[in-house]
């Protein structure tokens, strides 16, 4: 028989560590959009300028 308590503050930690990774990955998602995007500007001002 499981004690509540025990499963309670696994469930805790678990959850935080997902939260924690979920973020991460989320942070890391957001550098390279916004890195494709500051490129993808930059090379369109490029082509307008030489057009």
């Amino acid at each position: 028989m499981r004690t509540i308590s025990k499963g309670s503050l696994t469930r805790k930690m678990e959850r935080w560590l997902l939260g924690m990774v979920m973020m991460i990955i989320a942070y890391l998602i957001e550098k390279v959009v916004l890195r494709s995007i500051k490129r993808s500007g930059k090379f369109s001002a490029r082509n307008n300028s030489a057009s």
